[in-house]
């Protein structure tokens, strides 16, 4: 599972448009550890697209650890 969470947490980190863009997209992902992680990564990141992602995250996610993640 590390695997996955890895390049994720890296585009979080890079920043911009286009990884913003690929976290947007990967928040709405089956896997609720994905969607975790995601939401930590879209925390570092500023825009209406990311903001709009972690509220529906934080208000909607049936995964206590997604929701949490959100905040």
């Amino acid at each position: 599972m590390e695997e996955k969470m890895n390049p994720i947490q890296s585009l979080g980190l890079i920043g911009g448009k286009r990884a913003s863009g690929i976290l947007v997209k990967y928040s709405r992902h089956k896997d609720e550890d994905i969607r975790s992680t995601v939401a930590s990564a879209l925390g570092n990141l500023e825009s209406d697209d990311v903001i709009r992602s972690l509220l529906k995250l934080a208000l909607t996610a049936l995964d206590e650890r997604v929701r949490w993640s959100a905040i």
